[in-house]
This record gives structure tokens, C-alpha cells and sequence, in this order.
């Protein structure tokens, strides 16, 4: 998801506006925000099915966790956007193919940080996967569903 939202979904934007005013997609890239939002407690209903303690968890953080994912993906989705419109105003496809490659780099360094984050937040999901039930099948399953 990070590669996608950091590095393809920006150029996908600026590519389908080429030679158009890229203003004219703004009001849609927005909208996907409100959608995506809007399936945060499917997500969490999915995911307690793997994880049956986020249900509690759930129920005492409120909105909060709601609310903090949804900022999250409207961050990540204005950086997509920002991506866009830097990517649209290039002339060259030298200078196209530079851009790609450097905010290739930029979007691999920070799934570095997610992929390792740190001892603290790793021992915390350490503890999350205990709790979690069934195969790695069962659990795809699960969340399909």
C-alpha cells in the first residue's frame, strides 16, 4: 500500500491528466478519501476475526483509532496528490524518469521504517500475533470475506 499511495497513484493521477488541467481530478482524488474512510470499521470487523482481542480494544478506543487511520490516509493521499502535480509539470521524459526514480528511493527508505520499526513498536506487534487465531490460509480467508 505504501508504494503504491507514496510513489503509483500520484503519477497514475498526473498520467491520466496529461495535457489537461490536473485540477479537474482534484474533486474525485478527494471523494476516494471519503470511501476509503468509510470502510475503516469493515477493515476492523475483518480484522478481529484474526484478532479477537481488537474487538475490546475497539470498543474502548471510540472513534479514536477511526479517526487517526482516516487522518492517516488523508496525509498519505495529499502526498500522493503533491506527487501528482510535481510529476504533471514535467516536460522531459528524462526529467519524468529522475522524478520516478528519486521518489522511488524516498517511498523504499520509509517502507524501511515501517518494515523495521524500531524495538519497541516490534515487540508490540510480537504480542499482537499471539493473539492471532488460525493459519495463514484461515486467515486470508477470514479477511476476504
Amino acid at each position: 500500500m505504501n508504494a503504491h499511495i507514496g510513489l503509483d497513484l500520484g503519477i497514475a493521477a498526473a498520467t491520466v491528466s496529461y495535457g489537461k488541467d490536473i485540477e479537474s481530478l482534484y474533486t474525485d482524488f478527494r471523494a476516494i478519501n471519503s470511501i476509503l474512510s468509510s470502510l475503516i470499521n469493515k477493515v476492523q470487523e475483518n480484522l478481529s476475526a484474526i484478532w479477537p482481542l481488537l474487538k475490546p480494544i475497539d470498543w474502548f478506543a471510540g472513534r479514536i483509532d477511526e479517526n487517526f487511520t482516516a487522518f492517516s490516509m488523508e496525509i498519505a493521499r495529499d502526498s500522493a496528490w503533491k506527487v501528482a502535480n510535481e510529476y504533471h509539470i514535467l516536460q522531459s521524459q528524462i526529467d519524468q524518469q529522475n522524478y520516478i526514480r528519486n521518489r522511488d528511493k524516498e517511498v523504499e527508505a520509509f517502507s524501511r521504517k515501517i518494515i523495521n520499526p524500531g524495538q519497541l513498536l516490534s515487540s508490540i506487534v510480537s504480542i499482537i500475533r499471539v493473539g492471532e487465531t488460525g493459519t495463514i490460509k484461515n486467515k486470508i480467508r477470514k479477511l476476504m470475506q
